[in-house]
């Protein structure tokens, strides 16, 4: 029978305490609708806070305020539909049963979201997990019981040298002010307001070609020409890539596959610069002893091709002049927290790895916090079957409101949208997440994006293009795949310099030329992976893949990076301080 005990249980099991007079409160209304399940009364309340209150928690006014929207209502159509045969309905069954006027409003295309059934996986997994929340009312404050695993805290990875570890404080910075900007790509910032998908194919050759020529120009410049003249024309002594010959010519191009299957050295050919006619050949590799080239890479060419179809290669030039990034002049150390998504199991939605990550920034108070997406992960089992109560754009505010006000006004929150999320648009570059409330230590990126932090210059994808490119890449006799795939970046002048892109990248051309430019190495580049988490000084940049807060298998990661002060140009070891650290 129920009793106020065992609806008390009920709430415990979701991490509320209601008081007696509460507890009274709801076993009268089980008596007076004839509810007979402590379960089903908790979940019709969730149900009713969930679309009328925002999940706030039962109070005397708010369970009247319940009775007169569900149960009076409700009560008086079971009446009225019952008058004519009273002895069908038993009288100690429920009258929470779906309208019949629900399946007729779905008729004329009308949808009355459900409220999860009695027992329903998400709530055994709910229950079972201690989570006082449920996916409609996501807060990464509750449930802020779990305790840490042996490995939790746990450092994996270390990065810089051992004087500036010794003393270097990972734990609760002094607060200092910190201005986060984001910086132009030579074509302003990605704003929500750009279109998308709307570049038609001749936009997309000639965008395309731009880019090619403009770094097919750098690498001239630097391998044949006196990189401090700007006035000498390229190309002047330069062949067309498919005219026979027996001497050795040199040849701009962009690399490409001519089948539709991965790079191998008997698919690799090289498309020319001229305009008027396709011109490509090509290419063997069998005169060098190491290489790595990826599709579309835009790359300078020595060899001898004798019967025009194949160019035998003897040198292939990529590289450009690169500026390393001048040491950051900061008053004080800045401590900052890397951290990708997803940020949940890919079963379920309770984000238990979040609470971890959330706890640590709560406990020690990084200046700056960045958190690349997916939160909504597409591949998610609960969003891809719809099982989520709510909009995916309710849930997601919820979630960032949730990690704003666990946070705090001490650190700064650097949020960057992914396309694997389910409420974004879906195309890369990514457009930024609009959202209904600000916050002054907020701030909402795109992915790409670079940003300034008092001077340090930092540069976030989202995406996973190092697993993308380590996946796509020819090499031969070659070493430090995460060094190649960091400088297929930085001289293709690229955030993503895979043509064609991924199966798993809706790339647009148009924003990928205006917002996708990696024109300066950064003081720090941050490219989460798949792949294992790694820290490296590529270029005098400090190249982090901090892991994954939930990956698919094993336990998640995030990176931590103390930046000390800095009077004079020093290498980037001496300044930078970098862990990756087990949630």
């Amino acid at each position: 029978m129920i009793s106020t005990e065992s609806i008390a249980e009920q709430f415990d099991e979701l991490g509320l305490e209601p008081s007696q007079s509460i507890l009274e409160r709801c076993l009268q209304l089980c008596n007076e609708y004839n509810v007979t399940d402590p379960v089903e009364f908790v979940e019709r309340w969730v149900a009713f806070s969930i679309s009328n209150l925002g999940g706030a928690d039962p109070s005397l006014d708010h369970l009247n305020d319940m009775e007169r929207k569900e149960f009076a209502n409700r009560k008086h159509v079971a009446d009225a539909n019952n008058k004519s045969n009273l002895n069908k309905q038993p009288a100690n069954s429920s009258n929470f049963d779906d309208f019949e006027n629900d399946d007729i409003m779905d008729s004329y295309g009308f949808h009355t979201p459900k409220a999860a059934k009695p027992q329903s996986r998400l709530h055994r997994a709910a229950i079972e997990s201690g989570i006082t929340s449920s996916p409609a009312t996501y807060s990464p404050v509750s449930g802020l019981t779990k305790s840490h695993t042996d490995s939790s805290g746990k450092v994996i990875y270390t990065f810089g040298n051992s004087t500036l570890l010794q003393n270097t404080t990972w734990d609760k910075h002094n607060k200092h002010d910190i201005e986060v900007v984001q910086l132009s790509s030579g074509n302003g910032v990605l704003s929500t307001n750009d279109s998308y998908m709307f570049d038609p194919l001749l936009e997309k050759c000639l965008t395309s070609r731009d880019a090619f020529y403009g770094v097919a120009k750098d690498i001239y410049m630097k391998q044949f020409k006196n990189e401090n003249v700007t006035d000498v024309e390229p190309f002047t002594d330069l062949s067309h890539p498919n005219v026979p010959g027996p001497e050795p010519i040199k040849c701009v191009g962009r690399i490409c596959c001519d089948n539709e299957g991965k790079l191998d050295a008997s698919s690799t050919i090289l498309i020319g610069t001229d305009d008027a006619k396709l011109r490509s050949v090509h290419l063997n590799f069998s005169r060098l002893k190491s290489f790595s080239v990826i599709p579309g890479q835009t790359v300078m060419v020595k060899g001898v091709n004798p019967r025009g179809d194949v160019l035998y290669v003897n040198e292939i030039f990529s590289e450009i002049a690169l500026n390393s990034p001048k040491s950051a002049q900061l008053s004080q150390p800045l401590g900052i927290v890397v951290a990708s998504g997803p940020f949940t199991k890919n079963s379920d939605i309770l984000y238990e790895p979040m609470h971890e990550l959330i706890q640590y920034c709560q406990t020690n108070k990084p200046h700056l916090l960045i958190i690349n997406g997916p939160f909504l992960d597409a591949e998610n089992q609960v969003i891809d079957t719809g099982e989520l109560t709510e909009s995916f754009a309710s849930f997601f505010e919820k979630m960032v409101t949730g990690i704003m006000d666990a946070i705090g006004e001490d650190t700064h929150v650097a949020i960057v949208s992914s396309s694997r999320d389910a409420h974004s648009t879906m195309v890369y570059p990514t457009h930024p997440k609009r959202l209904a409330r600000g916050y002054n230590n907020l701030t909402m990126l795109p992915d790409p994006c670079t940003i300034s932090v008092n001077d340090f210059t930092i540069s976030i994808t989202s995406t996973d293009v190092i697993g993308h490119l380590s996946e796509a890449e020819l090499a031969v006799g070659v070493a430090d795949k995460i060094k190649r795939c960091v400088n297929y970046m930085f001289h293709q002048k690229s955030f993503y310099p895979l043509n064609p892109p991924s199966l798993d990248v809706f790339l647009d051309s148009e924003l990928a030329a205006k917002y996708g430019q990696l024109n300066q190495v950064p003081h720090m580049l941050v490219v989460p992976s798949d792949t294992k988490q790694f820290i490296r000084d590529i270029g005098n940049c400090l190249v982090i893949n901090p892991g994954r807060v939930a990956p698919l298998n094993g336990s998640g990661t995030f990176a931590r990076v103390v930046v000390s002060q800095s009077e004079v140009e020093t290498p980037l070891l001496n300044y930078v301080a970098c862990q990756i650290v087990r949630v």
